[in-house]
């Protein structure tokens, strides 16, 4: 999953964006959010202990267990 940094929106994939250059021939492409075409994204994990989405802040257990840094506190 991805997280959108600009408007908050998690995706599967990302959105191929073409941007047309002012005054060249030719586009710029890019893939970004395809909510808000922001290209400020983060890769997001679930937390195996409560199911939210999380950029950073997050652990890996020795037994692969993802838990978020508000769950590793609290077990």
């Amino acid at each position: 999953m991805f997280k959108c940094n600009n408007c908050g929106a998690l995706f599967k994939d990302l959105a191929p964006i073409k941007e047309n250059l002012d005054g060249e021939i030719g586009y710029l492409l890019y893939h970004g959010c395809p909510h808000c075409r922001s290209d400020q994204i983060e890769i997001a994990v679930q937390c195996d202990l409560c199911g939210e989405y999380v950029t950073e802040d997050y652990v890996v257990l020795k037994d692969g267990t993802i838990a978020c840094a508000d769950c590793h506190t609290r077990y």
